[in-house]
């Protein structure tokens, strides 16, 4: 393999708890890049709120309680693996319902402000 630390008593359990790691722990981080961009879009279209939601949703929100309550509850290292892949889920959960409300809201608003179809009908007609 590759070449070994000498002041590891057993280094091939080094590096198998290195690939269980790797595996737990990056197992839902591509998912990280979708809420960074939900964040970036709710600041660009001016909602300041749900974009530090998005922003601050896997660190402050869920990482840092998820790293305090699985090693009480779960017990283990391997406990805070899995509270970085649920505090990955979580935001992308979060960020997917704020992005459909927002999306829902925009709907509502557009079809509030077009006017009735037989009204456009008759000035379709008219214009004739």
């Amino acid at each position: 393999m590759f070449g070994m630390p000498t002041n590891i008593p057993n280094p091939e359990d080094y590096w198998l708890f290195g690939e269980k790691t790797f595996r737990i722990f990056l197992c839902l981080v591509t998912f990280t890049c979708i809420v960074k961009m939900t964040s970036i879009f709710f600041q660009a279209v001016g909602k300041p709120v749900q974009a530090v939601v998005s922003s601050m949703g896997r660190d402050v929100l869920c990482f840092i309680p998820l790293i305090i309550i699985f090693p009480l509850t779960i017990g283990g290292v391997e406990s805070i693996l899995y509270a970085a892949l649920v505090a990955d889920a979580i935001p992308l959960i979060i960020a997917a319902v704020l992005t459909l409300l927002f999306m829902g809201n925009i709907r509502a608003n557009k079809e509030d402000k077009l006017p009735p179809l037989d009204e456009v009908k008759e000035n379709a007609h008219n214009a004739k």
